[in-house]
Parts: C-alpha cells; structure tokens; sequence
C-alpha cells in the first residue's frame, strides 16, 4: 500500500532513514541533519559542520521518535512519540514524517484507540491518551489531505470524529472533535445537502441560544444534537449536572471555533461562509436569511429578534474580516449577503438588552459605510454606492432613541445615546462632505429630536434632550450649505420643540453667542479676543447649563456641551457662517413672538421662512449683512 502511494519500499527491519532532516546554523556554519540511519532503526542523522545545539537537537528526537518503530511496544507510548515529534520538532519536521509514515502512524493511532476504548467501558478514563489520539488525527487531517481526499479511511474517521462531538464529553474535546469535522469538511468540500453537513449545526448545539430566548422559538432540523447512544460510549464525561443543560457560553465557544477556521481560509472563505448562511444563520436569522431548498422546515428558527449573544460573537469577527480585502469583497458579492449583513445591523441596533453589543456594531459599520473618501473603501460595491449606505447607516443611528430602556440599564443607555450623537457630530465635519450628504445628517438628526421629544421613555429623553436639541443647533451651525427647505424644515421642528421644553432656550442663546463670537473673529480679525473664564458669569448669570466658555488661540469661543467637547474646524466661508447666524437669530425671533404673543409656532415660522432663505442673504453684500446683523442683535435681546 505504502510502495502504491509514496513509490518508497516499506521497511522490513526498522524505518528508512531519513525520515526527518533538521537544519540549523552553528558558529557561522549551516549544517544539515538526515541520511544515516542510527540503531538499526530510528531517524537518520549526520550533523553539518559546527554541529552542536543542532546535534543535541537531533539526538533529542531520535530518542523521542525510538519508540514508534518498536512493533513491541504498547500502542499509547508509540502515539506519544509522534507527539514528542510534533513538540519539539519543527512544522516541516512533522510535515515530512507524516508524508511518510501516515499509514503507519494510522495503524498505530487504530491500535492506541482500540485500547483506550476497551479500557473506557471498564470505566477507566486517561484524559492525557485521549488528547494525544485528537493531536494525532488532527494533524493527519493537517498533512495527508491528498491522500483523505480521496476518502482514505474516512468512515473510521468520521465515527472517531463523531465520538468526539458527543454532548456528553467534555468541551476540551468537543472543541477538538469540532476542528477536526470542520479539517474533514474542507478536504472532501461536500455539496450543500451533504449529511456530513449536518453535523455541523448537530455539535455547535443552537438550542444554546434558546435557553434563555424570549421570542418564539419553532423547531425543525436546527435543534438536534449529537448525543452518545450509551454512556458506554463517551470518551471522556464532563459532570453529572453539566450533561443536563446547554449553555449559550459553549455554543458560543464552537461557534468562534467555526469564525476562527474560515478565517484561516483564503480561497475557501466562499464556501466555508455559504455554509455558515444557510446551515447556521437561517435558524438564528430566519427572517433575514431566506431558507435553503433541502430545509427540513423553512420557517424554523428563533423570531423576532436575533440572539444578543450571536450578535455580540459575529460582530466581534466582522471587525476583522473587514480589513481583510479578500474577505470583505466576498462579504459584499452577491444582493443576498448586503441584504444579510444590513439586516443583521438592524436587528443589532434594536436589542435594548446588551447596549455595548449596540455600539460595537455602530462602531464596526461606521467603518465600512462611513469614510470619509468613497475610494478608500477596500469594498468595490461600497466604492459604487456611498450614498445609499451612508443613508442606510445613518437610519439605523435612530433606532436606540426610539427603543424602551429595559432591565434597568438606563445608564448605559444614556450613554450609548449620547456616543450616538458624537459619532454624528464627527461626521458633519467631514468637509469633503457634499450638501446632500450634510443634509442627510441633519434629516437624521430631526429624526432623532423627534424621537426623543414624544418619546414614552420619559427616564431616557429627560436625561438626552439637552444634549440631542443641542447637537441639532450644533450641527446646523456647522453645516457648509442647506437646502432652502431643509433650512425651513429645521426651523419648523425647532421651533416646535424648544416651544414645548422652554428650559432648552439657554442651549440656544448659548450657540448663538457662539456663532456670533466666530463672526466677529472673521469680520475683525485684527482684534484679538480674550475670553476669560470668569466672562461666563456676565454673559449668562443666570445660566443652568454646564457649558463654559474656553480660551483659545483661534479668537472665537468654543462652547461644550453638557457632555463632551469637541475641537473643530470653522465654518469655511463667512458667508455660510452668516447664513447659519441668520437661520438661528430668525429661530429665536419666531420662538420669542411664539412665546410671547401665543401665536401658532408654525404659522410664527411661515412668516419668517423668507427672511431665512440662504438664497436671499447670499444677495446681499457684506457691509449690508453687516447691518443686518446690528438690527438682528438688538431686536432679539429686547425681545429675550
């Protein structure tokens, strides 16, 4: 069998030699280790000139591989040789013996097996022996793959294989037993509807994530698992109490085992990710991810939501594969995986149960979807289409305003809120960011005012609403140009919500001092403006908000907000500075007649809409804004 597959002639009287050669450098010397056989038997060695720490080395092995060539002794010992070999020799060492023994080192592991499981129905268990079988199969799988392909001995592997996944055994070797199915696998690349791959699903174990699921949970192939026919049968039993339950944790566990092996998987990431889709994903996204035609039941699967603890381990291996440019050109290739991956971060952003799940996905899509140039995007279908992800991605910032603060966890909730509104803050100063890109961030942030001003979580917009009003004004003060209507839409809202939260009036006067400082820096830019700290008290005295006044070197006061400071570029053009003042002097000239007239705060708008047209003040000349400006301070403090 040996001459048939090597073209080499099997040995009668102790092993060919060199089975092993060794290289190394001593004293400036390489040397070269092989040839020579030692003992009768055992691996060749004749050291190259220095020899040494090289000679010592091959000795080493020598005396470690003797044992395996013994026909006499036991089985177990003759595995832990090839163990000693994979220990301390190198990986083309290893490479090299198994190519050469591999039917040897098989016949052996069958005779080490044989006796492990006479003795483990005698209920005598050596977890050490067991290992050393697993490192040996798994690294035949490793080195011999030609050989497996070709379904050399594979029904005595599967059934090893299968033997190691049984629920029962502990998780050391379940894991191993999972690695070696997942080697298996990408030798023989089976079809989709391959029994072999239904094993795959059988020992991650998904009923996991049902234990604690509070959705509905359908069953229909997803649910089984490999299960020992006889406790006779486990290789190596975990506690009594453990084989009772399944925990999320181990699922967890295989299922990084599986992320860990395709990411190891160049030209085979297709395949490996496919199986992933529609063997494991289906059941956990069933609403996502449309069933495969062999299903035993399509609609099987856990609804309405995705399990936080999935999500939490795919989002943690998605932050890695997107930087892999092979790999997320594949995560992009077809209409159905965007459609997966969108809907995935959709479902992410709605868990109210783990908020740093929540923004570990914010952060991973910012990356793919929100750069700050088109091309350098490593994903070509992202380089086509910037708009509609940035779109899609700004959507989904939406949702955690809207959602209810469940457990108690409105602390981090708050938090998450207020990241949220950084995260959109950063990106308004994208300057290469084009006038629709900047007014789909302003139309997102209306959204999410409008969110937190009639929502009925009243524990989470009480304690964001100051910070979301403010971040509006902030961005709106920023942005390089607006539509008319845009300009007209958020004079409307704001109106309407500082009308309603009267207590928010200090967040506007206070950008308004802002925005007038900055033009006064750019219309006198020969006076230089000293701010002192104590200044704030003359300005607002009677002033709530925690934002203060900041020295600077660039002449213009930069306000923080409750929550966070931020230094920023200006506006790029006085003449967009002058534009955004305008648009806040006319929202506090309608709110003050709204207040203090009791008009309509829409009809209050209406009137005013024509004076806030950027088109109309960029017809004006500088001297005229000028005035303009004068006649706009005066009105609204007498009016404030």
């Amino acid at each position: 069998w040996m001459m048939m597959h090597t073209g080499k002639t099997a040995p009668t009287k102790g092993p060919p030699a060199a089975a092993v050669g060794v290289s190394g450098v001593s004293n400036g010397a390489t040397g070269s280790v092989g040839g020579g056989g030692v003992g009768g038997g055992g691996v060749g060695a004749s050291a190259g000139a220095g020899g040494g720490p090289v000679e010592n080395k091959k000795s080493k092995l020598q005396k470690k591989l003797k044992p395996f060539f013994d026909v006499k002794k036991e089985a177990i010992k003759r595995c832990k040789a090839v163990s000693a070999l994979l220990e301390y020799g190198s990986e083309e060492e290893a490479q090299q013996f198994f190519t050469t023994y591999y039917a040897q080192i098989y016949s052996v592991f069958e005779d080490a097996y044989s006796a492990f499981d006479a003795a483990m129905k005698r209920g005598r268990y050596v977890a050490k022996e067991l290992m050393v079988m697993v490192e040996i199969m798994s690294k035949l799988l490793q080195f011999v793959r030609p050989v497996i392909k070709t379904r050399w001995q594979l029904h005595s592997i599967v059934k090893f294989v299968e033997k190691c996944l049984y629920r029962e055994n502990k998780e050391k070797v379940r894991r191993a037993g999972f690695h070696m199915l997942l080697q298996l696998v990408d030798i023989l690349e089976p079809k989709e509807d391959d029994v072999l791959l239904d094993l795959i699903p059988a020992a991650i174990n998904l009923n996991g994530f049902a234990q604690s699921y509070t959705g509905t949970v359908t069953k229909g192939g997803w649910d089984k698992t490999i299960e020992a026919p006889d406790k006779s049968e486990v290789l190596l039993p975990r506690a009594i109490e453990q084989t009772t339950a399944t925990s999320s944790e181990e699922t967890i566990h295989l299922l990084n085992v599986l992320f860990d092996f395709m990411s190891e998987q160049g030209g085979t990431f297709v395949f490996w990710y496919r199986i992933f889709k529609v063997r494991i994903l289906v059941f956990l996204a069933p609403d996502i991810v449309p069933p495969a035609t062999y299903a035993p039941e399509p609609r099987a699967g856990l609804r309405p939501y995705v399990p936080h603890e999935f999500l939490e381990a795919f989002v943690q291996r998605l932050e890695h594969w997107v930087y892999v440019d092979h790999i997320a050109e594949q995560l992009f290739r077809t209409r159905e995986d965007r459609e997966i991956l969108m809907g995935l971060y959709t479902h992410a952003l709605s868990s109210s149960v783990r908020f740093d799940v929540v923004r570990k996905w914010i952060q991973v899509y910012r990356s793919i979807f929100w750069v700050k140039d088109a091309s350098s995007s490593s994903i070509e279908h992202i380089r086509n289409h910037p708009a509609k992800y940035k779109k899609f991605f700004m959507d989904g910032l939406v949702r955690p305003f809207e959602m209810q603060t469940l457990g108690g966890k409105i602390e981090e909730h708050v938090a998450l809120c207020k990241d949220i509104l950084l995260i959109i803050r950063e990106c308004i100063h994208l300057r290469s960011s084009d006038a629709s890109t900047q007014g789909m961030i302003l139309r997102t942030l209306i959204y999410i005012g409008s969110a937190v001003t009639t929502s009925q979580n009243k524990l989470l917009s009480d304690r964001i609403i100051a910070s979301a009003i403010d971040t509006v004004l902030w961005c709106w003060v920023r942005a390089d140009s607006i539509e008319e209507s845009l300009s007209f839409e958020l004079t409307n809202v704001m109106t309407k919500w500082l009308f309603k939260h009267e207590a928010l009036l200090p967040t506007l006067r206070l950008r308004i001092l802002e925005l007038t400082s900055m033009l006064v820096s750019y219309l006198y830019p020969s006076n230089t403006i000293s701010h002192k700290k104590k200044s704030r008290s003359s300005l607002a005295s009677d002033d709530s908000d925690s934002s203060e006044f900041e020295d600077t070197n660039t002449a213009y006061v930069s306000l923080r907000s409750p929550d966070e400071q931020l230094v920023l570029p200006q506006p790029a053009t006085i003449q967009s500075m002058l534009e955004a003042w305008f648009r806040l002097y006319g929202l506090s000239l309608s709110l003050s007649l709204s207040l203090s007239l009791s008009l309509s705060p829409l009809f209050v708008c209406v009137s005013l809409s024509f004076s806030m047209s950027p088109c109309f003040f960029s017809r004006l000349s500088l001297s005229f804004s000028s005035t303009l400006l004068f006649f706009f301070v005066s009105l609204c403090f007498f009016l404030f």
